[in-house]
């Protein structure tokens, strides 16, 4: 986990979808929605928002249905951090 993720003034929902990221990728298990729903304890709608808001700041990116989890050093602070 990159500590960095504090530091881009993301929601609390946006923090908490990288920290499941996160997990799922250290047990080697792939970042898929079906993953990812089961752990996550928010409405689907905050789930939808925290993707689109890790995607605006480069945290993530998807390749079909599979999220990827960027190197830190390419996260960006958007104009609302």
């Amino acid at each position: 986990m990159e500590q960095k993720i504090f530091n881009l003034g993301l929601s609390i929902d946006g923090t908490s979808l990288y920290l499941i990221l996160a997990a799922l990728q250290s047990e080697d298990k792939p970042l898929t929605m079906e993953n990812i729903k089961p752990r996550w304890l928010a409405p689907e709608e905050k789930l939808t928002e925290s993707i689109t808001e890790l995607k605006a700041h480069q945290v993530i990116s998807t390749i079909g249905e599979n999220f990827i989890l960027r190197p830190a050093t390419e996260w960006q602070k958007t104009k609302h951090s």
